[in-house]
């Protein structure tokens, strides 16, 4: 069955769901099976004209005075990798469904307290550039990680009303023996295993 068929089904069972003669037993077993299937096909509520609630949705911020550059490309990476949204205003804000935006920020802290203590004994002028180095190896683990794990794609789209920017950033450092110290030290970061096993639960 291809999606289109499956959001087909989909749509069928939503309007069964709301149709007026159903019975409160044909609605609700009907609902049931639509979101079923949305769940693990991963049809977005606006294929099939429905769209997600308000508190579908959760925010959760890490309050930073200035977002470095290091910590704007982790989370990008957490941000592709645990399907949220990522803005920043006073910190940086996760955005999306609770149990993403849970797993996002778990992997971002545990991320961040590694980059960090890697960089913390390197001289203040050359600090930026290493953190920036080290995140960008690190990031670039996550990515792999995405890729070789066969797990679907996780896509969500934000409710009317909110906007989002594309997340993370980079900037440009003229120190590249900074940089180079730190995307070695990057190197021996490791992918927790927590953090995949977490992506896993989101799209079992």
């Amino acid at each position: 069955m291809t999606k289109e068929d499956l959001t087909a089904r989909v749509r069928k069972l939503l309007a069964l769901a709301n149709n007026a003669g159903a019975t409160e037993a044909e609605a609700a077993n009907a609902a049931a099976k639509a979101a079923a299937i949305m769940r693990e096909y991963e049809i977005e509520p606006e294929a099939v004209g429905a769209a997600p609630r308000a508190e579908e949705y959760r925010e959760e911020a890490r309050r930073f005075s200035r977002v470095a550059t290091w910590q704007k490309v982790l989370a990008a990476a957490v941000r592709d990798s645990f399907g949220v949204f990522v803005y920043q205003g006073e910190g940086l804000h996760f955005y999306g469904q609770p149990h993403r935006v849970s797993a996002a920020c778990y992997a971002f802290d545990a991320l961040a307290e590694n980059v960090s203590r890697a960089g913390a004994h390197i001289p203040h002028r050359d600090r930026a550039a290493f953190l920036a180095g080290c995140a960008s190896v690190v990031a670039a683990k996550m990515r792999q990680a995405r890729e070789e794990s066969n797990l679907p794609a996780l896509r969500q789209t934000p409710p009317p009303g909110r906007k989002f920017g594309s997340g993370g950033g980079s900037s440009a450092f003229t120190n590249r023996d900074a940089m180079a110290a730190g995307r070695a030290a990057g190197a021996s970061i490791g992918i927790h295993a927590g953090l995949a096993d977490h992506r896993k639960r989101l799209t079992a």
